[in-house]
C-alpha cells in the first residue's frame, strides 16, 4: 500500500478542507487534491494544536470545519474510508519549552494546552456523533490531567517523540484492524 502524507506543519483545520479538493504547496514540493488519489482511507487527525483559539466560535468552526471534511470526502471519493485521530496530549508544565521563539508563561502554557484538550475533546465527540472510527491516542496519553512526558519531544516539549509516534501508530494499526480496514 502507499501511504500519503498531507499532514502540513503549522496550519489548520480549514487548509486541510482545502487540500482535499485543490492543489497544495509545502516545503517547496507540488500536491494534488487528495480526493483525485482515490484513497482508500483518508485519516483526518483534529488540528487541535493549530486550533482557534478557547472560545465557544472557535470549536464550533473545528466542527463545522471537520463535518465539511467528512461530506466532502463522501460526495467526492464515496469509497474512501475516514477515520478521525485525537492525537497525544500536551503537557502544560513543559509545553513548549524547546522553541525558542515562543516564550511563554506558566498562565500561557497551562492556557493553550487547556485549550489544545478542548479541540481534542470536540474531534473525539463529532467521531461519536458522525459513527465515524476513532483513533484516540489523547486519553492514554493523561496522566493526571498532563500529556505523558515520555511521548512529547524532549527537544521542543510540543511534538511527539519518537516513542509517542510509535504510540500514535500503535493506536491507529489497532484502529485499522479492529474496524477491519485491513483484513
Amino acid at each position: 500500500f502507499n501511504i500519503f502524507n498531507y499532514g502540513y506543519g503549522a496550519t489548520n483545520i480549514e487548509s486541510g478542507l482545502l487540500r482535499l479538493t485543490q492543489k497544495s504547496t509545502y516545503l517547496s514540493a507540488d500536491y494534488p487534491p487528495i480526493l483525485d488519489l482515490k484513497p482508500d482511507l483518508i485519516v483526518v487527525e483534529s488540528f487541535a494544536y493549530n486550533n482557534f483559539g478557547n472560545s465557544t466560535a472557535g470549536l464550533e468552526r473545528q466542527r463545522l470545519a471537520l463535518k465539511q471534511i467528512v461530506n466532502t470526502i463522501k460526495n467526492g471519493s464515496p469509497d474512501t474510508q475516514i477515520i478521525l485521530a485525537a492525537t497525544i496530549a500536551p503537557d502544560s508544565l513543559n509545553f513548549a519549552n524547546g522553541i525558542k521563539s515562543l516564550r511563554l508563561t506558566s498562565l500561557e502554557k497551562t492556557e493553550k494546552s487547556n485549550t489544545i484538550k478542548l479541540y481534542l475533546q470536540n474531534l473525539i465527540n463529532i467521531a461519536h456523533e458522525l459513527n465515524l472510527p476513532l483513533v484516540d491516542a489523547y486519553h492514554p496519553s493523561l496522566k493526571n490531567g498532563e500529556g505523558l512526558s515520555e511521548l512529547i519531544s524532549s527537544s521542543d516539549h510540543l511534538h511527539p517523540s519518537a516513542l509517542g509516534v510509535e504510540f500514535f501508530s500503535d493506536l491507529l494499526a489497532k484502529t485499522l484492524l479492529d474496524k477491519q480496514f485491513i483484513k
